[in-house]
């Protein structure tokens, strides 16, 4: 339910003036954006879904899609039509595709990690060519807000990916059972929880209060049923994980990157405002380089072998 105006006219929704009239969960249809994804490393037939909240892509719904086309013959017949270049379609002109196989080794170079994993690689190859056409001649401001905008959701896919590549190298399943038995109204508890962890694997800095505003069903939603796409909560999550696995990389991170928590914030505040596509976003160039220089830095340090974790970090600040 949404407030409405007396106006004749009703107003845009607003997120912050929903509110809640049933616990009870019902089905319902929501809209979103299908597109053919044109990143030429993709998948053949590889689309891209939006979040129909306005939080940027969705892999989670991509996925569900999917699932649906391979049961439901005319939703495969409907994504069929979207994936088929239309009669005349362009298709990438040589420059473009120069343009991305240049940023694909420049994100590769940057990143040096034994074994890329393609997903992360293809987001970071995205943040490159945003930046690569940002700094052309020509550009506007409009352009230029779009090309940040994508950019800084390109960041926080990337780093969704990464997160999701460490928990299956460090399973969620060791604070399962802990956090499955979290109730509604535990907030103080997951605080303790994470003071305690913070402390135990050395981060004896300030902890940002980002990730102390963890609720319970989000921590399930992350651990229980590996959605992660709210990226302080897998933050929180991949914390008390730590402690329990000797190896983990937020043992070293946390001696070797004392500010990492504090940066992260900082991170995640950046990707947000490109996520959301806020009409107040201060987005600049520059925030979106130092943006992307702590994320090739934080994924080098959650995918790195343990044997490589005694390489020491320069500590970084985002503005």
């Amino acid at each position: 339910h949404r407030e409405t105006s007396i106006d004749s006219t009703p107003p845009a929704p607003q997120l912050n003036r929903v509110h809640i009239i049933d616990q009870v969960p019902r089905p319902l249809f929501v809209a979103t954006i299908v597109y053919r994804d044109s990143n030429p490393l993709a998948e053949p037939g590889s689309i891209v879904v939006v979040d129909p909240f306005g939080l940027g892509t969705t892999r989670k719904l991509r996925d569900s899609l999917l699932r649906t086309a391979t049961r439901d013959r005319a939703t495969g017949d409907w994504l069929e039509k979207i994936v088929r270049p239309s009669a005349g379609a362009t298709e990438f002109t040589e420059d473009r595709q120069l343009d991305w196989d240049l940023c694909a080794e420049e994100a590769a170079s940057r990143l040096n990690l034994a074994v890329p994993i393609p997903d992360i690689l293809e987001q970071l190859t995205a943040v490159e060519l945003c930046l690569l056409h940002s700094s052309r001649p020509g550009i506007g401001p409009p352009q230029m807000l779009r090309l940040l905008k994508q950019s800084g959701q390109a960041v926080r896919d990337a780093l969704e990916a990464g997160f999701i590549e460490l928990a299956a190298r460090y399973p969620h399943t060791a604070i399962a059972p802990v956090v499955e038995e979290l109730q509604l109204g535990d907030d103080r508890l997951i605080q303790s929880m994470l003071k305690s962890s913070c402390r135990n694997i050395g981060f004896a800095t300030y902890i940002p209060q980002r990730f102390f505003r963890v609720r319970a069903r989000d921590l399930q939603s992350v651990v229980l049923y590996r959605h992660f796409s709210k990226l302080a909560t897998v933050v929180a999550a991949s914390i008390l994980v730590a402690e329990r696995h000797p190896a983990h990389p937020f043992r070293h991170i946390a001696k070797a990157w004392p500010s990492f928590l504090q940066d992260t914030e900082r991170a995640l505040e950046i990707t947000g405002e490109a996520a959301h596509h806020q009409q107040q976003a201060t987005l600049s160039a520059e925030s979106i380089r130092d943006l992307r220089e702590y994320a090739y830095e934080c994924l080098r340090a959650l995918l790195a072998p343990a044997s490589a974790q005694s390489v020491s970090f320069e500590e970084k600040k985002l503005p």
